[in-house]
Order: structure tokens, then C-alpha cells, then sequence
């Protein structure tokens, strides 16, 4: 063509050729870095959500024990299952703590039943008179052993402070106090439960009076056998010992 200049379509391709295959190798690299991010982000997600999913609990042994304490020939075994229910890890400000949704059925153990030094009445200073509770009631605590994927355990811990009742299904949710280090929640896969009574009523107030200090058993921050309604998780209520009667 008059006034074109020659080569000039063909260095024109050349130069397409040379800047298409100095791209490549960056385009390459993006591709790459965008996949390690992705990937990265992906196994973090995963990681986590494994990390704080529910783990549901299991019981090797028969889950309910009493400490020596405890134990009253008077008065019988309370009749349960197997704890139920799930725990998992919380990331709270103090560090990663065990949080608990559990239930533990116990049938009835009626104090009417009992013999007549558990139905005695006390009364205050007041003059105010003040009976047993309908059940018998348990204070503990439950106890949490986590163990790796071969079963060795791994850490014990123990819960806070449980009422629970006779004829009740002692439904509960709570929050461990001590922390679980970060090893040991990464290899955690199984978490066997129990619980621990340390005291009941009236069996505990009849051990303490025997050594007369009944009014102390039978008295705790000023009021006596206060009782309060829990809302189930099953949608109705239990009754539980809202003091202590230790």
C-alpha cells in the first residue's frame, strides 16, 4: 500500500507474540496466589467449625457416683440414666472454656418415703417452720474427662456447682470456670461425663445434725430451703435447690 511501511503487520504480531508470553507467567503466579489465599481460607473455615462444633457425650461408667459424704444407708440409691447431651469449646475472654447442654434424668425418691428423722420440721429465730423438700435433692457437680481419638485421656475437668431433684429431668446448661489449652482442644474427638454428688437434703442436714449443727445445715445466706423453678429444654419445668445445704 502507498505510504505503508514494510514489516510493519509483522512487527505488530511480534510484538503481541513477545508481550502475550511475558504476561503468562504473571497471569500464572496470580492464579497461583489466589489459590493458595483460597485454599488457606478454606482449611481455616474448616478448621474452626470443627473447632467449636458440638461434640455429643458419652458415659463409660454409670455417670452418677456420691462422695463418701454423701452416702446414707437410710436413704436409697437414686434410680437414673446415663447423663445425655453435648458440650462443646467456647472462645471466651479468659481463654477457650467448656461449654455443656446436659440432662440427667433421676426417677422419684419421694422424702414422704423416708424414715421419720428426715421429715422432721426446724424452725428459726423467727419461729418461722420449715420442712424438707418433697425429693430428695442433689448438689455436685459433673465431671468432664476429654480424650483423643485413641481413647488416652487427655485432661479432667470439673463443671461448676449443680442442683439437681428426684423426679425431675434436670435439664442444665453451663460453662466450665477452668480453660482447656489449645493441644488438648485440638485433639480432643470424645468427652465421657459423670456426675458427682457432694451433698443431699435432707440426708446431709440429718449427717449434720446428728452433730448438732442442724440450724447451720438447714441455713444458708439467711433463708431456708429456697426452691426455685428452672425452664426445661424440653419445654417444661423442674424444681431445684436454689442454696445449698452444706
Amino acid at each position: 500500500m502507498p505510504g505503508s511501511i514494510p514489516g510493519a503487520p509483522r512487527n505488530r504480531r511480534l510484538r503481541y507474540l513477545v508481550a502475550t508470553r511475558m504476561k503468562r507467567p504473571l497471569i500464572l503466579a496470580g492464579v497461583a496466589i489466589f489459590a493458595l489465599i483460597a485454599g488457606a481460607t478454606s482449611m481455616y473455615l474448616l478448621q474452626r467449625e470443627r473447632r467449636y462444633a458440638w461434640i455429643s457425650v458419652v458415659s463409660d461408667g454409670g455417670g452418677f457416683g456420691m462422695n463418701s459424704e454423701a452416702l446414707n444407708g437410710d436413704i436409697p440409691w437414686p434410680d437414673t440414666t446415663k447423663p445425655s447431651g453435648r458440650v462443646k469449646f467456647l472462645n471466651r475472654d479468659k481463654g477457650e472454656q467448656l461449654g455443656y447442654v446436659l440432662k440427667l434424668p433421676i426417677k422419684a425418691n419421694p422424702v414422704s418415703a423416708l424414715p421419720a428423722k428426715y421429715r422432721k420440721t426446724t424452725k428459726d429465730a423467727n419461729g418461722l417452720e420449715f420442712g424438707p423438700p418433697d425429693q430428695v435433692l442433689y448438689e455436685g457437680h459433673f465431671q468432664f474427662t476429654l480424650k483423643d481419638g485413641d481413647g488416652f485421656v487427655l485432661l479432667k475437668m470439673d463443671g461448676p456447682v449443680e442442683h439437681l431433684s428426684a423426679a425431675a429431668e434436670n435439664s442444665v446448661q453451663g460453662t466450665t470456670d477452668q480453660t482447656v489449652p489449645d493441644s488438648v482442644i485440638k485433639r480432643t474427638k470424645e468427652v465421657d461425663v459423670g456426675f458427682l454428688v457432694t451433698s443431699c437434703n435432707p440426708c446431709q442436714a440429718q449427717w449434720r445434725g446428728s452433730r448438732k449443727q442442724s440450724k447451720a445445715a438447714f441455713q444458708s445466706a439467711g433463708s431456708l430451703f429456697a426452691f426455685r423453678t428452672k425452664p426445661s429444654m424440653q419445654g417444661g419445668s423442674i424444681s431445684s435447690y436454689s442454696g445449698s445445704w452444706r
